[in-house]
């Protein structure tokens, strides 16, 4: 049997089985959520990435789920670093996730934002690549050709940018027809 003490404020004799079964849930459910930080100071702070493998192996054990993280937990702490502006941890996460191709997977504005933070950290050859795969994976969105349009203006490859701005155009002058 598995049991805590636990002192109940504010609670009577009366109102402590409501309170009591939601304590005894949250603790039975404890590794039920996906795992997310707020900030890379939380994520630090629970362990980092040791933690997070632990997590996911007790998670798996009790409940049958996969051991691996799932892609949203990839992206949610690569996020993290995104928008901490800590490139040196966003490489990080990149490299420890990169076998298991997560980002291929993600929603386009996920996958761009990751792309965008390349560009904003003058990895372009990077932000390229994953420009590249995002218009072949989404032919019919503007969003990456405009982009990579964009990469190769910082680049100052001013034809080249201009190919893509044209393709972005026709692309959104015939959606709009």
């Amino acid at each position: 049997m598995d049991w805590t003490l636990k002192e109940l404020d504010g609670e009577e004799h009366r109102s402590t089985p409501f309170t009591t079964l939601y304590h005894s849930l949250k603790k039975t459910f404890n590794f039920y959520p996906e795992l997310q930080f707020n900030s890379l100071k939380e994520f630090s702070n629970a362990g980092g990435l040791p933690y997070v493998y632990e997590y996911h192996q007790k998670r798996a054990n009790q409940y049958g789920f996969t051991p691996q993280l799932s892609d949203w937990s990839m992206f949610s702490l690569t996020r993290n670093a995104m928008r901490a502006d800590d490139y040196q941890q966003f490489d990080a996460f990149i490299n420890e996730f990169s076998s298991t191709n997560y980002i291929s997977r993600l929603s386009l504005g996920r996958a761009s934002s990751i792309a965008e933070f390349y560009v904003k950290n003058k990895q372009f050859d990077k932000a390229i690549v994953l420009f590249t795969m995002l218009i072949e994976k989404h032919p019919d969105s503007e969003r990456p050709l405009n982009s990579l349009g964009d990469v190769y203006k910082e680049m100052k490859k001013e034809r080249k940018a201009s190919i893509y701005y044209k393709k972005a155009e026709k692309l959104a002058k015939n959606k709009a027809n």
